[in-house]
């Protein structure tokens, strides 16, 4: 019998090592070690800008489920937060990284 694999949902906060910009996020996975880092614009500049090396990652929580991820996400990323000058977030969490259509393209 096949091994069913357990997806993993957590909220994890990427750093800038030498700035100290951070960025809040959300992801679900198989595979804990599978090198996101994050699908934000300014989290996506900066490790392109300066480099992954240049950038600590953190798990801060997990969730049992995506909406509780979900949940989660939006209680840890507020307003207050994303108008911090040191947050790279761009808007308040519990919706993802995506921010409709226009995004994606």
């Amino acid at each position: 019998m096949a091994e069913r694999r357990k997806k993993l949902h957590y909220i994890y906060k990427i750093t800038h090592v030498k700035s100290g910009k951070f960025y809040i996020g959300m992801h679900s996975t198989f595979d804990m070690d599978d090198g996101y880092m994050g699908s934000g614009k300014k989290i996506k500049e900066s490790v392109k800008k300066y480099g992954e090396d240049k950038h600590t990652k953190e798990i801060l929580d997990y969730a049992k489920s995506r909406s509780g991820l979900v949940t989660l996400e939006a209680e840890i990323v507020t307003e207050e937060m994303v108008n911090d000058k040191m947050c790279l977030n761009m808007k308040n969490g519990g919706h993802g990284g995506f921010a409709g259509d226009g995004h994606k393209k």
